[in-house]
């Protein structure tokens, strides 16, 4: 005798249900992660591009008697937007002073997206004086990290490493902090 009710080869709502739920906590984790080393891949792509700038200022210093560019102030290195500096008060110590055309930026210049929505970008610090011309007998560079509450540092003196967000760079005049 045939049985009335015919056996369905089929899932149940509940099961398709519940391995859409795990499919989902399981891609979650997946974002997450994704995100977490897009952002250190661009904070090693900011350790990499200071270390370009240090290369580019200690040939320049070779060719200057061992001075740097005297930038005393707290200056971006404005790499790649001349525009967003303001008037009177921004240098271009890629295309100025080292003389280069291809110039390292900031994956995210200019934008508050570094760490605590911080502005990346790239800064340069010389001692000594501010005038732009061969002085300086120390540099500080500078970028803030993405993935950390901290700056990641390159010095003339070939140290490099990170310090804390909180430090007051206008009192080091170019010295550095390491």
């Amino acid at each position: 005798m045939e049985s009335l009710y015919k056996k369905k080869n089929a899932y149940t709502l509940l099961e398709l249900v519940l391995v859409a739920a795990i499919l989902g906590v399981l891609a979650s984790f997946g974002i997450n992660t994704f995100k977490g080393s897009q952002a250190r891949s661009r904070d090693t792509q900011r350790k990499s591009d200071l270390n370009q700038y240090r290369v580019a200022l200690e040939t320049y210093g070779t060719n200057h008697n061992g001075l740097f560019p005297g930038r005393n102030g707290l200056f971006g290195l404005w790499a790649s937007d001349k525009t967003s500096c303001g008037a009177g008060s921004c240098y271009y110590l890629c295309t100025t002073d080292l003389g280069l055309s291809g110039c390292p930026a900031d994956p995210y210049d200019g934008q508050n997206k570094c760490y605590g929505g911080t502005t990346c970008r790239y800064w340069y610090q010389g001692n000594n004086c501010d005038n732009g011309s061969a002085c300086a007998t120390n540099f500080t560079l500078r970028a803030m990290l993405e993935n950390e509450n901290a700056f990641w540092v390159v010095c003339a003196n070939g140290k490099s490493g990170n310090v804390d967000s909180a430090t007051d760079f206008s009192t080091l005049g170019g010295s550095c902090p390491l």
